[in-house]
């Protein structure tokens, strides 16, 4: 059977009756915004079952429908959407299998082996109903507004084409950062996209809004929706800040991998910061009902004896009048609960997770975060005094 026959016979199981109202009514939506497509004519795709597809890999398909030999639908070159809308000639010449001739080789099946086993579960859990009926719902804190989603889907299409090409070419970038307040170019080694906690990240090496010269190059999160524009360039362009010889030669340094190793090694998502031993206090209460039996980070570690505490203390080399007062505490209230975890240093991301515990955590070590978390909690005070 010809490849575009199956693709417009086979059903699309999102919209089955065991999968989720929620999910089948966001993915209509998605259409109309997306693809520019009337309701009739989704109610018309949907009643032939075209697609057996998640849709996680729509996007994907819809590419694969514009390079046909005579395309269904057409790459728009500006304006909000990728594609044009779908003539009503061409969507009957669409949905008549005895007209259907293509090579093209369209995914039909997918795969969740890129998850955790722990999420793989949850997200079999989610797309399928028990008895006819939904029983799992998770939010997703996605912060990005929706006039920006947009830009973010396109910037991971853009990615996924150019990761597709041997060897993977550097990339031109013009990136609006909120840290520097500055829209400007960046040359930079694209390696994967991280969805952490609130939003979609490239993480790159090259050149960086920190950096204080444009020749000067390391690893960063680029926000994926202050992506404005990107730029495959070639390995040859004489204006590389970084050596070719020095990436293609060490394809492990550069490696979705190596990012993985270093987000384990300390907690914090900007795994290029350096790393520091944090020592933290709990109340005891707040410790027993939240902390403990609880997985933080592969380094949070509770630790039991009193002198190893101590120990520590005495190794950070504090204000002598800091130091005894700290240790006095400890022996004072043994109750309560000491734990120690390496986290990436000036990343806002640890900040905002302690401050989420105030008040039933302190940091005691390392003394500068502790002077960090103190002048926040003394500014807080001032709004509220």
């Amino acid at each position: 059977m010809p490849q575009k026959e199956l693709f417009v016979r086979r059903s699309l199981y999102l919209v089955f009756d065991e999968f989720s109202d929620w999910l089948r009514d966001n993915f209509i939506l998605s259409l109309e915004k997306r693809y520019y497509l009337t309701n009739p004519q989704i109610q018309q795709f949907l009643s032939r079952q075209p697609l057996d597809v998640s849709d996680k890999t729509l996007r994907n398909h819809f590419q694969a429908i514009a390079s046909f030999q005579e395309p269904l639908i057409i790459k728009k070159n500006s304006g909000q959407g990728n594609y044009k809308k779908i003539s009503q000639q061409k969507l009957e010449s669409f949905l008549n299998p005895q007209e259907l001739k293509t090579k093209h080789t369209i995914e039909d099946t997918f795969s969740m082996d890129f998850l955790p086993e722990t999420i793989s579960n949850i997200v079999e859990l989610l797309f399928s109903k028990i008895e006819g009926q939904q029983r799992l719902f998770i939010h997703h804190n996605y912060i990005v507004s929706k006039d920006f989603r947009e830009r973010a889907d396109d910037r991971a299409d853009q990615l996924k084409e150019i990761w597709k090409q041997r060897p993977i070419p550097p990339i031109s970038i013009v990136y609006d950062s909120a840290s520097i307040n500055l829209k400007k170019s960046y040359i930079i080694y694209p390696v994967c996209l991280y969805y952490f906690q609130r939003a979609y990240y490239l993480c790159a090496f090259g050149q960086a809004p920190c950096c204080s010269h444009q020749e000067d190059t390391q690893w960063y999160n680029y926000r994926l929706e202050r992506i404005e524009e990107i730029q495959a360039l070639s390995w040859d362009n004489s204006q590389l800040p970084f050596s070719k010889t020095d990436i293609l030669e060490q394809p492990e340094r550069y490696h979705p991998r190596q990012i993985q190793h270093q987000l384990n090694r300390a907690f914090g998502f900007d795994f290029y910061q350096p790393e520091s031993l944090m020592l933290l206090r709990f109340n005891p209460q707040f410790a027993a009902g939240y902390i403990e039996n609880s997985f933080r980070h592969d380094t949070f570690e509770k630790i039991q004896e009193q002198a190893e505490i101590i120990s520590l203390i005495k190794q950070a080399s504090l204000p002598e009048k800091e130091e005894r007062k700290m240790i006095k505490t400890i022996t004072d209230y043994p109750d309560y609960a000491y734990y120690v975890l390496t986290y990436r240093q000036n990343d806002n991301n640890v900040i905002m997770r302690l401050r989420s515990w105030s008040p039933n955590v302190e940091v005691l070590l390392p003394w500068d975060l502790r002077e960090r978390i103190k002048k926040d909690i003394l500014e807080t005070y001032k709004l509220y005094h």
